[in-house]
């Protein structure tokens, strides 16, 4: 009769054939390593040594743990999700500085003034916005357009804030970029320093424009 043989950290016994577990295939209990019948209680967790207590007996000549297999390395992060999760905007900057300094390379061959600002930054993209301005000019206002200028008139404002800047909550400083008369509490659209768009009311804008830059 074949030596009962238990595994030497659960104390469940494994098959006589090969110190494995078995498997029920077809209606037969089989070793999963030979694929030999096995007896009901060899390998399949339904039989634990009577004495076991965590240490082996004479049941147990061998240890007999079966290492298991390691589990796939999980696939690297695209660069982007890199990008977010380490340090989101001092990598960004990595990436769009050189970018900007070409441009400004070439901006200055044709006697153009070019800035950059971020716009935002979403998982999958960096936005920034690159203006070009003639030497010289390149604090002169930018007119507004027609569906501002028609809007600023409706809720009586100057179309000359197109562009404006104004101090928000926490001294924070936005841009505006649109006017909304159907929203009637938040009419103004600005962008932030980061690039995100908020709303905000008229009250918020005009009390916190910054005089324009000289």
């Amino acid at each position: 009769m074949a030596k009962r043989r238990y595994d030497s950290d659960t104390g469940y016994r494994l098959t006589n054939c090969c110190g494995g577990t078995s498997s029920l295939i077809a209606g037969d209990l089989v070793c999963d390593d030979c694929y030999e019948r096995v007896n009901p209680g060899e390998g399949d967790d339904t039989e634990q040594h009577p004495d076991y207590a965590g240490y082996t007996d004479e049941d147990v000549p061998v240890p007999t743990m079966r290492s298991k297999p390691k589990a796939p390395a999980p696939a690297p992060k695209p660069v982007y999700a890199q990008i977010r999760d380490l340090m989101p905007r001092e990598a960004a900057n990595l990436v769009a500085n050189p970018i900007v300094a070409a441009a400004r390379e070439v901006a200055d061959r044709h006697g153009l003034t070019l800035t950059a600002e971020a716009t935002g930054r979403t998982e999958s993209k960096i936005v920034f916005t690159m203006t070009l301005s003639v030497k010289g000019q390149e604090n002169a206002p930018e007119p507004p357009p027609a569906d501002f200028r028609h809007a600023a008139n409706m809720i009586g404002v100057d179309p000359a804030l197109y562009g404006r800047r104004f101090r928000g909550s926490s001294n924070t400083v936005y841009t505006i970029t649109g006017i909304k008369p159907t929203r009637y509490k938040y009419p103004f659209s600005a962008r932030g320093p980061n690039g995100g768009q908020y709303k905000f009311s008229k009250d918020q804008v005009l009390d916190g424009l910054i005089a324009p830059r000289s």
